[in-house]
């Protein structure tokens, strides 16, 4: 009676032989008797706050679509090239590598995956902020970006989501004031080494799924194609894919962020420009990488504040570009110049074109070639935002 009188008649159930709670919302299920989950799909189990997979299916052949439905009991059977039939995979699984059947994520859930460290340590990846951020990147861009017409989707498209959501990924870290803080004291401002922005979902002290700073180019991963079918081909033998074909993209990005960030400490006189330009003179050499470590250290001691200053500026500038740049972009043949393309029209909105030459040097070291004349998708409509 109390808890109708507070949610109203028949809003309310018994959750013990005492007490009674307001009933959970259609879709969701009880647990621990005071918090609402939303309901499992249909044949994954539940685990209390979490969802688990079914387990993966293993299918054999059969000559016939009679002995086929009889041998497996299953509603139906499907006939491959060679004139065979295997149970179908059901609902909730796609089928992979002809025999297995795999459990597949359902679109209201974001699937993160895990791995397993060399100790043998199950890594959950549902824990890592890089990782959900990366995920839900992916979900930003089909939404605002688009989907492509099938016979219009290229590779270019699939890798641009794994760079974008990578960068989504970094960004999102660059938030934490404790992060940029961790970040700045132990490189003392020199981003180009491995540190927590650039290294994306870090495994461990020394181990993370990509780093953002690297010296891939395109013809780096120039063997990596779609098939016909969708399936990656890698001319090299290695395997690669769709996050490997993005680096060259991450890159590019990850460098104009760096080099905005270093412009912004020369103008504030943190450091100056002969190691502003030597910090991002091109390709590894021991000696120079040493010189910068010292410079940087020398710049940095005393000054947290204003290279923090000059990092927080950076990664809103960046934030800001890459939202507008995915205005201007749409999914059908796409290709990594169209990105370099919408970055150059954000900037000339937000600075006046100030950084167009970063823009431009960092997508033709990545050996990225941009688009001549420039093409978006709508007229630029993007209100002053303060970074002039």
């Amino acid at each position: 009676a109390r808890c109708e009188r507070v949610y109203g008649s028949g809003n309310c159930e018994p959750i013990n032989t005492f007490t009674y709670s307001k009933k959970c919302p259609a879709g969701t299920i009880r647990h621990n008797q005071f918090f609402c989950y939303s309901a499992c799909p249909q044949g994954f189990i539940e685990r209390g706050s979490t969802c688990g997979k079914p387990e993966a299916k293993f299918v054999q052949y059969y000559e016939s679509n009679e002995r086929c439905l009889s041998g497996s009991g299953v509603a139906t059977c499907e006939r491959d090239t060679n004139g065979l039939y295997l149970p179908s995979c059901g609902a909730n699984f796609d089928r992979v590598l002809t025999f297995t059947c795999l459990p597949k994520c359902p679109v209201e859930f974001v699937e993160t995956g895990w791995d397993r460290a060399r100790d043998g340590t199950i890594l959950q990846f549902a824990l890592s902020t890089d990782t959900i951020a990366h995920e839900i990147g992916h979900s930003i861009l089909f939404s605002e970006v688009g989907i492509p017409v099938a016979q219009h989707r290229t590779a270019a498209f699939l890798a641009f989501h794994e760079a974008f959501a990578d960068l989504i990924a970094l960004l999102c870290a660059m938030q934490f004031d404790a992060v940029l803080d961790l970040v700045l004291e132990a490189t003392h401002g020199n981003l180009y080494v491995e540190n927590e922005i650039n290294r994306i979902a870090e495994l461990s002290r020394t181990e993370q799924i990509r780093v953002a700073s690297h010296s891939v180019r395109m013809d780096d991963v120039a063997g990596i194609t779609l098939d016909a079918a969708g399936d990656w081909l890698d001319a090299s033998g290695q395997g690669r894919h769709a996050h490997d074909l993005g680096l060259p993209l991450l890159g590019a990005v990850f460098d104009i962020l760096i080099e905005i960030y270093e412009l912004a400490l020369v103008e504030l006189g943190l450091i100056g420009t002969s190691l502003d330009r030597e910090s991002r003179s091109g390709d590894y050499d021991a000696a120079r990488v040493e010189r910068v470590h010292r410079g940087f250290a020398a710049a940095y001691a005393g000054r947290h504040d204003g290279f923090r200053e000059a990092l927080e500026y950076a990664r809103d500038y960046m934030g800001y570009a890459l939202a507008r740049a995915i205005d201007d972009l749409w999914p059908d043949d796409f290709d990594f110049g169209r990105v370099g393309a919408a970055l150059l029209a954000a900037d000339r909105e937000m600075s006046g074109g100030r950084y167009a030459p970063f823009i431009e040097e960092s997508f033709r070291w990545r050996e990225i070639a941009l688009p001549r004349p420039l093409q978006f998708r709508r007229a630029p409509a993007f209100a002053d935002i303060g970074f002039r």
